[in-house]
């Protein structure tokens, strides 16, 4: 599910979470909120990329133990070590770059623009750092087979029941769903 937020608005990951779960009553469900932040920062000559991110990664884990340190899409050179990925930007080897990185956590609590604790006192330079956006993920299991998923995307989970249940039980709060499934 897609998620629109007014600025203003201090939406919980709670009231996310009981909204997307009370959508149907059929079945069990489970509800997954998270984070994407956006993070550029300076690799100086003598640093490795893949460290420097990695010390990003743990900072987050810190507070979000499922944090998770992903690509940025780029046509530009990536580097991989340990998992970690980052895409970098600069001339040489010799000068200073910056790499762009996105953070992934989950939240179970708080509001769903609350920043990472700690991350801007990593020892690593952000240059640049801003929430990317917040991913609703809701799953319903259920008996049945593609009669029955239908008839729950056409009743409790259609777009229109999920917009309108949404925004009368979460103040400023916009969810939609993606297109019908395949």
């Amino acid at each position: 599910m897609e998620l629109t937020l007014s600025a203003e608005t201090n939406v919980t990951a709670e009231s996310v979470i009981a909204a997307a779960k009370n959508l149907t009553s059929d079945g069990s469900s489970t509800v997954t909120v998270e984070q994407f932040w956006k993070l550029e920062f300076a690799v100086p000559a003598d640093a490795n990329v893949s460290e420097l991110a990695a010390i990003l990664e743990a900072r987050c884990q810190e507070t979000s133990p499922e944090c998770k340190l992903t690509l940025v899409s780029s046509g530009r050179r990536a580097l991989q070590s340990d998992n970690i990925t980052a895409t970098t930007t600069g001339a040489a080897a010799t000068t200073n770059t910056t790499t762009t990185v996105v953070l992934v956590r989950q939240l179970t609590s708080g509001s769903l623009t609350e920043e990472i604790l700690g991350i801007n006192s990593s020892g690593v330079s952000l240059t640049s750092e801003g929430l990317e956006g917040v991913g609703v993920q809701l799953i319903v299991t259920q008996a049945g087979g593609a009669d029955e998923a239908a008839a729950l995307l056409n009743g409790s989970l259609s777009q229109e029941q999920v917009q309108t249940y949404s925004a009368d039980n979460v103040n400023n709060f916009d969810m939609t769903t993606p297109s019908p499934l395949s």
